[in-house]
């Protein structure tokens, strides 16, 4: 990644690329310090902060208003149905991973008109293997993992 265009939801990326996003976390450092920084407060850490976290209450309203969306209008649902996580150390794998676990659970259980196949869900990162902290094994193991759970991982895309 190489800029933001806040004012157009547009990220850009180092090949000359933009991808557009509802909802953009940037994943460079522990949760806690990107949630404080941001908003003030760290990442809820026990069992039920899914409940209360506000960006999965983002999600779960980006897909609503997808959900209402005729079908004539699908490429501005797919809009709401597209997630963008920047930054493949362990915070924006785990953040990936959740949304796309949010995604897949959310389908099967309250919307009609989504399904799992209209999701998408990418992780972008700068280096050549996700979680380049670790074992190259655990980065592979965890970008096998994100691929089962339908997460795009983009490798090499500053």
């Amino acid at each position: 990644m190489t800029g933001v265009n806040a004012d157009q939801r547009r990220v850009l990326l180092s090949d000359g690329t933009t991808l557009d996003y509802d909802f953009l976390v940037i994943a460079t450092a522990p949760a806690t310090a990107i949630s404080a920084a941001t908003n003030g407060r760290s990442t809820p850490r026990h069992q039920d902060a899914r409940r209360r976290d506000p960006r999965r209450r983002n999600i779960l309203l980006a897909m609503e208003r997808a959900e209402t969306i005729r079908q004539e209008s699908l490429p501005d649902r797919d809009e709401y149905l597209t997630f963008v996580v920047v930054g493949g150390g362990p915070t924006g794998v785990e953040m990936a991973g959740a949304i796309a676990e949010t995604d897949r659970n959310a389908t099967d259980m309250i919307f009609r008109f989504i399904t799992r196949r209209c999701l998408r869900v990418m992780l972008v990162e700068a280096g050549d293997r996700l979680l380049p902290t670790f074992p190259a094994k655990l980065g592979d193991a965890a970008r096998k993992a994100l691929n089962g759970l339908g997460v795009i991982v983009r490798l090499s895309a500053a």
